[in-house]
């Protein structure tokens, strides 16, 4: 939920000098239905330039959503499992656990 809230803050942020609100109906939207970073990648994908009311170009946007996934998604959940295996003794003793959450937590 912090995740989604940060990048519907982000996405104002980012479309609130353009003054039209149905292009800040539309970004919220993708926000909301959480398909905004694959919108950013497709942006960066094909060079989109920065338009002119925006704060920031399209890359420096991609990469601050990722680091919002990463900080509030991979790691809080990566502390998570990695507290189930230390403390519940029927996790601890299976030995596929412990590559498992470790690549969970790499591959996101």
């Amino acid at each position: 939920m912090p995740r989604q809230a940060l990048e519907t803050l982000l996405s104002f942020i980012q479309n609130y000098k353009s003054k039209d609100l149905k292009a800040i109906g539309i970004d919220l939207l993708k926000c909301l239905s959480q398909m905004k970073p694959a919108f950013d990648a497709l942006k960066v994908a094909n060079s989109e330039e920065k338009k002119p009311f925006a704060v920031m170009d399209p890359e420096t946007e991609l990469t601050c959503r990722k680091m919002a996934g990463l900080f509030f998604e991979s790691l809080p959940s990566g502390v998570i499992q990695m507290y189930a295996i230390v403390t519940i003794p029927t996790v601890r003793n299976t030995y596929s656990a412990t590559p498992s959450i470790l690549l969970s937590v790499l591959c996101r």
